[in-house]
């Protein structure tokens, strides 16, 4: 048999006729006839109304649902529960190490990320955020002393973002872990006056 041509199915009428019989049509749909829904509707059988009610309690189930498991995801992510200073301490050693990965001063700005994240948990639980605001500084310097100069480089330019404006902005935030005061010492007398020329005067 030759080879079919362009736009040619490459069977001949005989090949054709010999496999008419095995096709089959598609299935025709054997769903309700509009008579059997119409009477179905009249019996009350199907639904023609909507309890609005049970559908508001329905739609805010799910929501209630969607809510708890939008929180699990989120309490499962990295730095889920712990504070946005620490969070983004991390975030810039991560990125100070991917971008000085084969850097010969990659080792020494690491530690000193990792100093900057030490001082980050230091300030969450202390409440003194001075270290750490002394550290990230001071990566900062280093960080702009090895700019790599212009062109697009992402993880440097994420890094002293972080160094510079978040870890110092996060910071700031540190409300909640104030460092607690020392009892007051009462005493029954009078303050001792100050004498002009002393010490404290």
């Amino acid at each position: 048999m030759p080879p079919a041509k362009f736009g040619e199915t490459g069977y001949s009428p005989e090949d054709l006729a010999a496999v008419k019989d095995q096709v089959q049509p598609p299935p025709v749909g054997t769903g309700p006839t509009p008579e059997q829904m119409a009477a179905a509707a009249a019996s009350g059988a199907s639904p023609t109304e909507v309890d609005v009610t049970a559908l508001l309690a329905t739609m805010q189930a799910q929501m209630a649902a969607m809510a708890a498991q939008i929180a699990s995801l989120k309490s499962t992510q990295v730095g889920g529960g712990a504070h946005e200073l620490v969070v983004n301490a991390a975030q810039a050693r991560d990125l100070i190490a991917k971008h000085f990965e084969f850097h010969p001063k990659g080792a020494e700005l690491t530690r000193l990320a990792d100093d900057v994240v030490d001082a980050a948990g230091n300030a969450v639980e202390s409440g003194d955020t001075a270290a750490v605001r002394q550290v990230a500084g001071k990566l900062e310097r280093k960080l702009n002393s090895y700019h790599p100069g212009p062109g697009d480089h992402h993880y440097f330019t994420q890094a002293l973002a972080m160094v510079g404006v978040h870890i110092p902005g996060s910071a700031d935030l540190i409300t909640d872990a104030q460092p607690s005061a020392a009892p007051a010492i009462g005493s029954d007398k009078p303050p001792a006056k100050v004498l002009a020329g002393s010490v404290t005067g």
